[in-house]
């Protein structure tokens, strides 16, 4: 399985009255610390660099906590050379063996211990009660925390010390309101044993640990890996070390050096750096709560993600809603409008139209001037003309006599009629009209002949 990349990490660290949180951000190579804060011990924790949010889709974010150190059992196992894919199935044929509670009420995990490769390898067995971690993260869910590794920091420290010096180191510090000490033994080349001791912080202290030193002591010269006078090392903050120098240091002699403790900014970081980088496989969160964690941060995502679905379409249903009752508005107002308008509209398309039949009563009254001007000017004196009809303003009838021998005058009028032109303009179509006709008259007229022929005007000449 591909190692996750993380881009952040939150550490969490509870304690009697109050919670400290450090944030790191993690880079390609190091690991920064960005903020450290103090919380009250009850309550929910602040900032959005606690809450996971959509942006954990993109920007992976590690959440640890450490357990309280007294509730966790260590114990040192040394297994043959192997993969680390097969650490797991190899410590739990030992798991029974190793713990002090029945496997079934047991959360358990470990570290591998660097040492030589021709030797066994060494590695530390992390067990909680189950009872203990689900109570630990209960609270840290009532504080809006989830954490995806639970670990002891002290292990990290562990972990970057050289064990290929013999000598026995006790790591003494106050936490809690406890006194607590891990006694890490490293002899003939690797970690041999390794006991985290809770001690009363009264003045009896001292002395049960140099009881437990020499009760393990003969272990290891019975069990063959202390075979020389131990070199102590004590590392712990200046105070505690003038408390507890003087006698140790008249039970161990000159064997005794004394080193400074790693402050807990210096642990916060250390253990950061580790499980931010995939370095660790120690983490003593059950799987369960693992992938019901999984769970609720997808369900979660999916009930916001409809949360913002169904508030985007509330949004629209609304926005639509407003801009129809603002077309209605709008509607009713044109319609008020068109309503006070129409009688005015309704008067000026009247007025227009009667306008129009006055314009082409106007224009045919001078069409049929033009039409009777022209017609009397080719009329020749020998014609007579006695019927002049302008019919429907597209047609002009002419009718009257002429004697028989003065016929073809009339068929020069029509001819010349039907090219007159008003201007450069023709007046009238030269072709569907209704030809000249004559007709012979009777009784003392017989010398006479009646003459008619219409003509259409050209469609544009009204325009």
């Amino acid at each position: 399985m591909k190692p996750t990349r993380w881009s952040s990490c939150n550490l969490l660290q509870t304690g009697l009255d109050h919670r400290k949180l450090w944030h790191f951000s993690v880079g390609a190579d190091s690991v920064s610390l960005q903020s450290e804060s103090e919380h009250p011990a009850e309550g929910p924790l602040s900032g959005r660099s606690v809450r996971r949010s959509w942006r954990d889709l993109f920007q992976n974010r590690l959440n640890l906590a450490w357990l309280p150190p007294e509730k966790v059992y260590l114990r040192v196992a040394h297994l043959p050379q192997c993969a680390p894919s097969e650490l797991p199935t190899m410590l739990e044929l030992q798991i029974e063996k190793l713990s002090p509670l029945p496997v079934n009420q047991i959360v358990w995990s470990y570290e591998v211990i660097p040492g030589p490769a021709d030797q066994p390898q060494t590695v530390v067995l992390l067990i909680a009660a189950l009872s203990v971690v689900e109570q630990v993260l209960g609270q840290l869910e009532t504080g809006g925390y989830v954490a995806d590794r639970l670990d002891l920091p002290q292990l990290h420290w562990l972990a970057a010390q050289p064990t290929d010096a013999d000598g026995t180191w006790l790591l003494l510090w106050r936490e809690n309101g406890l006194l607590l000490c891990l006694v890490a033994w490293c002899y003939g080349g690797g970690l041999q044993d390794l006991t985290l001791l809770p001690l009363p912080d009264t003045p009896e202290a001292p002395p049960r640990l140099i009881d437990h030193l020499n009760r393990l002591s003969w272990a290891g010269e019975v069990e063959g890996w202390l075979t020389s006078e131990p070199a102590w090392h004590l590392i712990s903050d200046p105070a505690l070390a003038a408390d507890w120098e003087p006698p140790l240091r008249q039970w161990a002699g000159p064997r005794l050096e004394l080193h400074p403790a790693p402050t807990v900014r210096e642990l916060a970081t250390q253990s950061a750096s580790r499980n931010a980088r995939n370095a660790t496989p120690a983490n003593l969160v059950p799987s369960d709560f693992a992938l019901r964690y999984r769970q609720q941060y997808v369900d979660r995502l999916w009930m916001q993600g409809l949360g913002v679905l169904a508030t985007v379409y509330l949004l629209g249903v609304l926005a639509y809603f407003v801009t129809l009752r603002y077309s209605e508005y709008r509607l009713g107002a044109v319609k008020k409008e068109v309503t006070a308008w129409s009688i005015p509209y309704t008067n000026a398309l009247s007025l227009k139209e009667r306008l129009r039949v006055f314009q082409e009563q106007v224009g045919l009254k001078y069409a049929a001037l033009d039409c009777w001007k022209t017609a009397s000017e080719l009329l020749p004196p020998e014609v007579e003309l006695d019927t002049f009809n302008f019919q429907g303003g597209t047609k002009v009838f002419l009718a009257g006599s002429v004697s028989k021998e003065h016929e073809d005058k009339v068929t020069e009028f029509n001819a010349q009629l039907k090219k007159a032109r008003l201007g450069d303009r023709p007046m009238f179509q030269e072709e569907n009209a209704e030809p000249l006709q004559f007709d012979a008259q009777r009784g003392p007229a017989a010398s006479a002949s009646r003459w008619k022929f219409s003509l259409n005007l050209k469609a544009d000449w009204l325009e």
